[in-house]
């Protein structure tokens, strides 16, 4: 039983079917007041963020999610507030600062079993109504990871794949055992407690070859963004 080159490179040539199509945005400025409208634009500055927390399977917004943001200005001074997401899972949160310009900020995401905290880079804003839009995230750390596997230059095709966790977050929900499909591509899934990597290992058998492919500590980041799933590597033997 030998062990598997594992090479974390963008494949294309795989195809999902999903049931929402959602625009993604990491980070929007969405642009506040215009003074042509004769009124004053200017306001102490703050830092505003908006969002929307959706159910990472669907796209659904998830609704009554706490959001608790808390920002820290150039000067140091912190500030913090914290919100819930409506019925449409959106969201959003403005804290006063003492000190325009860059800021960073920590939003604290916490479901009903999951949480976790996000930090980001931010402007703090003097003009009125000013706010960043941050994109769909989810209400629990989770991966669809897809990977492929290549056996002498060919996809290897309904082949058996096993994953075992040694370590990481506390892992709610898993699909650990997967089948290649005719692209050589298999599928697995993980939504846990916290943010991590689950680390374990991960084992492909099928009758073409001598003896398993094994990878004895695959790691397999979780995230918040919502995102359609693509391959993202490629197991080599």
């Amino acid at each position: 039983m030998d062990n598997a080159r594992f090479n974390p490179v963008l494949v294309t040539s795989f195809t999902t079917v999903v049931k929402y199509v959602l625009p993604l945005v990491s980070a929007l400025v969405i642009t506040g007041c215009d003074p042509c409208a004769g009124v004053s634009c200017s306001t102490t500055p703050h830092v505003a963020l908006t969002g929307t927390i959706v159910n990472p399977t669907t796209g659904a917004g998830a609704s009554g999610v706490n959001v608790a943001l808390r920002v820290t200005d150039a000067g140091g001074h912190s500030a913090e507030t914290s919100t819930t997401t409506d019925a449409s899972g959106v969201w959003q949160a403005t804290v006063d600062v003492e000190t325009s310009g860059n800021a960073n900020a920590a939003v604290s995401v916490s479901s009903a079993n999951a949480s976790y905290t996000a930090t980001l880079p931010v402007k703090a804003s003097t003009k009125r109504g000013d706010a960043i839009a941050v994109g769909l995230w989810t209400d629990i750390p989770y991966i669809q990871q897809l990977l492929s596997v290549v056996v002498k230059d060919q996809p290897l095709v309904d082949a058996v794949v096993h994953f075992e966790q040694k370590s990481g977050p506390r892992v709610l929900l898993a699909q650990t055992d997967s089948r290649t499909n005719g692209a050589g591509i298999f599928e697995l899934r993980f939504a846990a407690q916290t943010l991590g990597s689950v680390v374990g290992v991960l084992t492909i058998t099928h009758p073409s070859l001598a003896s398993p492919i094994v990878l004895p500590d695959l790691a397999i980041g979780l995230d918040y963004h919502f995102k359609i799933a693509a391959p993202n590597g490629t197991i080599f033997r």
